[in-house]
């Protein structure tokens, strides 16, 4: 206690918090018909306010866990690799190891995915009925429907690391897969055909070998006729950026082929996503930041960016 008034505006007197750090009885006149308290009753009081307040905390988790087992979670802070539906009403997200919805407008956010294990990288099918993911236990991919979280059983188990992209015309992936090997950052870069799980990796040329660095950043075009990624100047057994943070961005047909270098970027590139319309990249990037920032790049003037 302070000598001073304990609450502004309060009319306590500072000899009574000097009198009940003295005192092991206290006289409060004016206090419920000046009754006298003892030490006791005070600390009854407390408890009591304690029981209650614990009481208040129990059921609120409780009604967390039955809203939770609903699939439904009011709290969506934390929310991570947002991807916004087709028909742009929806956003799916990592949310504390579940995959999850929540509404553009705002709303608790809906539990999606079951079981064990991190699942992560959610893409939506281009109808919006399905949305891909990885499980992070088992390093596999995972289809589950977007609206009950049910699990599409696939024709083999496929291990694969994000982001995912699915072609327009929803029957292939583009990602990180293998079926052969347990999961790993340097899985070359392929389509999986979602029926068959059969995976075809795109033509890439002499800059195949430079997709070996883990995140290498990619992309689809909003049509699927293009994918876009960055190289960085890294070598193996070399860290990272000990030749330079410049990122060299390329497109390559969606089928492979001969890549086609946009631009050299002046930092390091670690995420990219297709503008809307086609008309440009979004890329997160630390240019001229001590964190990562996102920049837009325009196909009509790529230097523009810069």
């Amino acid at each position: 206690f302070s000598k001073q008034s304990i609450l502004p505006g309060s009319t306590f007197r500072s000899d009574l918090a000097e009198h009940i750090m003295t005192e092991p009885r206290l006289t409060m006149k004016g206090c419920r018909g000046g009754q006298n308290r003892s030490a006791g009753w005070y600390v009854f009081q407390a408890a009591r306010r304690f029981l209650l307040i614990l009481g208040c905390a129990v059921g609120l988790f409780s009604r967390g866990v039955a809203e939770a087992a609903l699939g439904v979670v009011q709290a969506s802070g934390g929310a991570l690799m947002p991807r916004l539906s087709p028909d742009g009403q929806w956003i799916a997200v990592s949310y504390q190891g579940l995959i999850g919805k929540v509404s553009l407008n705002g709303g608790p956010l809906v539990a999606l995915s079951r079981g064990e294990g991190l699942d992560t990288d959610p893409a939506w099918s281009p109808d919006g009925r399905r949305i891909a993911c990885v499980n992070s236990k088992l390093g596999q991919l995972r289809i589950i429907d977007a609206e009950s979280g049910a699990e599409v059983p696939l024709a083999k188990t496929v291990w694969s690391s994000g982001p995912f992209w699915f072609h327009p015309e929803g029957r292939r992936v583009l990602g990180r897969f293998s079926v052969a090997a347990s999961p790993r950052w340097t899985d070359p870069l392929g389509w999986l055909d979602v029926d068959t799980c059969e995976v075809t990796p795109p033509r890439l040329g002499d800059l195949a070998a430079r997709f070996w660095m883990p995140h290498t950043p990619y992309t689809l075009a909003e049509d699927g006729r293009w994918i876009f990624f960055a190289v960085h100047p890294d070598r193996p057994r070399e860290q990272s950026g000990n030749n330079g943070p410049q990122a060299e961005l390329f497109r390559v047909p969606a089928e492979g082929g001969t890549p086609e270098r946009i631009l050299q970027f002046t930092a390091r590139i670690y995420g990219l996503s297709p503008s809307a319309g086609g008309k440009g990249l979004y890329a997160v990037t630390d240019a001229g930041t001590s964190h990562n920032d996102v920049w837009h790049i325009p196909f009509d003037n790529p230097l523009r960016a810069l």
